[in-house]
């Protein structure tokens, strides 16, 4: 569905969970990784203007000021959401290289001493 501007955008029923399906959907288009968009989400702006411009135009709403809106009463959560995420990738990413150390113990030294 489009939308388009009218006084009670940030109000209209669910528009503020499609702009943050377009928000998710805009850093994932954008090539974001994880860690990337927790970056874009902590820094002052909390939203870079590529990422905007292009939840603007998943929306078609074309005012900054209702977008944002609409997103800043879900930023702390969706950030808390995307710290999770990153957290837990990393937290699999420690245990797969633990997991590669023991398996390069377990074949123990090669010949040459290695």
């Amino acid at each position: 569905p489009q939308f388009r501007d009218r006084a009670d955008v940030p109000g209209d029923d669910g528009f503020p969970k499609k702009v943050l399906a377009a928000l998710e959907a805009a850093c994932k288009e954008l090539g974001y990784s994880l860690r990337q968009t927790l970056e874009m989400l902590s820094s002052a702006d909390k939203y870079s203007k590529e990422v905007l411009a292009l939840v603007m135009r998943k929306t078609g709403c074309d005012d900054e000021n209702k977008i944002r809106a609409a997103l800043d009463p879900q930023h702390g959560p969706f950030l808390e959401r995307v710290r999770k995420l990153v957290e837990e990738a990393e937290r699999e990413q420690s245990e797969e290289e633990r997991r590669r150390q023991d398996k390069i113990r377990s074949m123990r030294l090669c010949p040459m001493g290695y």
